[in-house]
């Protein structure tokens, strides 16, 4: 396949594709493999392209990423949120096109400055620089990261240098190697990207067997409760002194089984504000 005649809306659905591809490597599914190949190919298919049609690529990728990823968005929204099912569809959609516009504004911020021969060494660098802007801008989304792909990986390893926007490097360094290799047409060109493959590899498998942190102090015991009460059932009236009673009932039994030093709620536990409680409720 020739990236350079590739173009158009097949080059479009192409990388939508690619892009929902992407999310079978995040869990739960986790086929971390998934992720080097559809940004492998992505790179490959956008490598020559100019600022104009990258971006359209890059639009087209972030929504396939996005658009699948986020998807649950829809269930808060109309499942549970009470929302029309045409004005929650549209609400995920235009949520996943301004997750897409960093991976659009990537694509042609790199092809707009630099050469197709040098694209592939600066493409990952700058996608971690609008993955990180995409963690703040507009309050921030850090979701679907590259990075967090590689949980089951040694590639994780690099997590404890430089965060998980140092794993999404390495992984889109790979992938960027990946994009080398297929459109090298020398030898030479293709070992070598194959070389510093194998040597990120190793480099990563060394860097897990590192122990970067250690225990201090005294461990705490800690105890976990979990009631598991319907989200469209925990805000009834009726349901409310339930669910508290039974919060506190199995915490209380929790600690009286086992020496609990901290006992941990989920996130928004119960349906009240804390200054709705006192000290005796806790």
């Amino acid at each position: 396949m020739n990236s350079v005649k590739f173009r158009g809306w097949p080059l479009i659905i192409a990388c939508i594709v690619l892009g929902a591809m992407q999310v079978l490597a995040f869990a739960p599914f986790e086929y971390w493999p998934v992720s080097f190949i559809s940004l492998g190919l992505f790179f490959y298919l956008t490598q020559e392209l100019k600022p104009k049609p990258a971006f359209m690529a890059g639009l087209g990728f972030g929504y396939g990423l996005y658009g699948f990823g986020v998807s649950w968005v829809y269930v808060s929204l109309a499942t549970y949120g009470g929302m029309p099912i045409w004005m929650g569809s549209i609400a995920v959609l235009g949520f996943a096109g301004i997750l897409a516009l960093f991976i659009a504004a990537t694509l042609a911020f790199v092809s707009a400055l630099f050469p197709s021969k040098l694209r592939m060494i600066a493409l990952p660098f700058v996608w971690v620089i609008f993955e990180w802007m995409k963690s703040w801008v507009l309050t921030g989304f850090p979701w679907l990261d590259i990075g967090y792909t590689q949980t089951p990986t040694w590639l994780l390893s690099w997590a404890p240098i430089g965060g998980i926007y140092l794993v999404s490097l390495v992984v889109l360094i790979v992938s960027s190697l990946l994009a080398l290799i297929l459109n090298s047409t020398q030898v030479t060109g293709r070992l070598l990207s194959s070389f510093f493959i194998v040597a990120i590899v190793v480099f990563s498998f060394l860097n897990d067997k590192v122990d970067w942190s250690s225990p201090i102090g005294v461990p705490i015991k800690i105890g976990i409760v979990q009631a598991n009460v319907p989200v469209d059932r925990k805000w009834e009236a009726g349901v409310r002194d339930q669910l508290i009673s039974q919060y506190r009932s199995l915490s209380k039994q929790l600690e009286s089984q086992h020496s609990i030093d901290l006992v941990v709620w989920p996130e928004t536990a119960l349906p009240l504000y804390l200054q709705q409680t006192d000290s005796q409720f806790w």
